[in-house]
């Protein structure tokens, strides 16, 4: 077992009559010396120079319990093959860390966001600025998150007011909330933190600055979002079927069916999309292609299916675009808002519930599983993979394979494709 002890040496006298004090360290019969912020006055001392009672005696103490706390923390099978020297560092580090600290927003701001893609920089300052909120002030130590606090965090997003995106801003709504939002917000924070963690934890050198992982307490499966679940074989049937009674909600279930019937491209991709070439449709999902890289490239066979919708959708289309989303709409956010309000009345004609077009994607996703196509080519066919495996990187996708996968989606359906 460690032993500690504060001395000071008649050597080291300087010259106004002070002396430094010692931390001595003594592990597997070897003593070390640590230099401590202690200094000792003649009035501290006794005739042989020992530390008498008094202010520094309890400055002493409180160093060496200090010390005794940080070795409890080593395992009692780890602590016996350390030596004296390897002790000691471990302790240092143990003792800075306890002084040390983190702004979480100064990281979310100044560290992580500058890394991330400029499509996604938006959706964690806005978490940020929720969690600011909710807080009353941008200044929180990254260890004082707890998994109370946050699940006060999710509860006060559940309460907070609905806002829709407009061309002047953000607009107060009295609709009820689908819990998308706050499971994005959490989920965006978490991400913050885990990035926290991977900076500053050196867990092989045993240097855990933020020990906590509050995220994994988080239960968000009970907040539903309806608006982005499968609307199944029955609601594609009947959309496929629906004849709208205006350009918007013509427009709303065009861009809804192209988005299903091309593996649940999202809105962000298709509003970007460059004209396909030989029939072939080849970009990079934007949601993913920082992460997974050449995980993220998708090359789809145009359905002939969809010609009908790609047609009305490619009139006024903009120079390079395939489709005339950006020539209609002045932001990506306001295509998926448009679709969204433009379907309203099918999905009450329909008997359900309203959707949004990301719901296309848990469409294709579902009723792929549902006719048997395997789970790990679904993951390839959505471009979804976050946590890449080695023979994820080095091996082309097939996309053979994939676009196969859909034609047997698509054939579940009778399409309109005489328009």
């Amino acid at each position: 077992m460690a032993t500690f002890a504060c001395e000071v040496f008649k050597h080291h006298r300087r010259q106004d009559g002070s002396y430094p004090v010692k931390l001595r360290v003594t592990h597997n019969r070897t003593v070390k010396r640590l230099a401590t912020n202690l200094t000792a006055y003649p009035e501290d001392l006794t005739r042989s120079l020992r530390i008498k009672g008094g202010q520094l005696k309890n400055r002493c103490n409180a160093l060496i319990k200090d010390c005794r706390d940080a070795v409890a923390d080593i395992s009692i099978f780890d602590l016996p093959k350390m030596t004296a020297e390897q002790l000691c560092d471990t302790i240092k580090r143990k003792l800075e860390r306890r002084d040390w600290s983190l702004d979480f927003f100064a990281f979310a701001r100044n560290e992580f966001m500058p890394t991330r893609a400029a499509n996604t920089q938006e959706h964690y300052k806005t978490a940020v600025n929720a969690f600011a909120r909710f807080l009353g002030g941008e200044s929180i130590d990254i260890n004082a998150i707890t998994v109370k606090m946050l699940n006060e965090f999710a509860d006060y997003l559940d309460a907070e007011p609905k806002y829709m995106h407009t061309p002047t801003g953000f607009k107060k709504t009295d609709k009820p909330k689908s819990g998308v939002s706050t499971i994005n917000y959490i989920r965006s924070l978490s991400t913050i933190f885990s990035a926290a963690r991977r900076k500053y934890n050196d867990e092989d050198a045993g240097d855990v600055r933020i020990p906590r992982t509050p995220f994994d307490g988080i239960e968000l499966t009970g907040r539903q979002c309806k608006g982005q679940q499968s609307i199944g074989i029955k609601g594609i049937q009947a959309l496929i079927d629906y004849v709208p009674d205006s350009d918007a909600r013509q427009r709303a279930r065009d861009l809804f069916l192209v988005s299903f019937a091309l593996m649940g491209a999202n809105t962000a991709d298709l509003y970007a999309a460059a004209p396909p070439v030989d029939g072939v449709w080849k970009y990079k999902r934007q949601k993913t292609v920082k992460k997974a890289g050449n995980g993220a490239r998708m090359e789809v066979v145009i359905p002939p299916e969809i010609a009908p919708e790609l047609r009305r959708l490619q009139v006024g289309a903009a120079p390079g675009r395939w489709l005339n989303l950006s020539a209609v709409f002045a932001d990506k956010d306001y295509v998926s808002s448009s679709v969204r309000d433009g379907l309203k009345p099918f999905a009450k004609a329909a008997g359900l519930d309203e959707f949004t077009m990301y719901a296309a994607r848990h469409s294709w996703a579902t009723i792929a599983m549902k006719i048997g196509i395997d789970r790990s080519i679904i993951d390839e066919c959505l471009a979804h993979k976050g946590k890449l495996k080695m023979a994820d990187v080095y091996v082309e996708k097939d996309f053979e394979v994939l676009n196969a996968a859909n034609t047997k989606v698509l054939a579940q359906f009778v399409w309109r494709s005489q328009e």
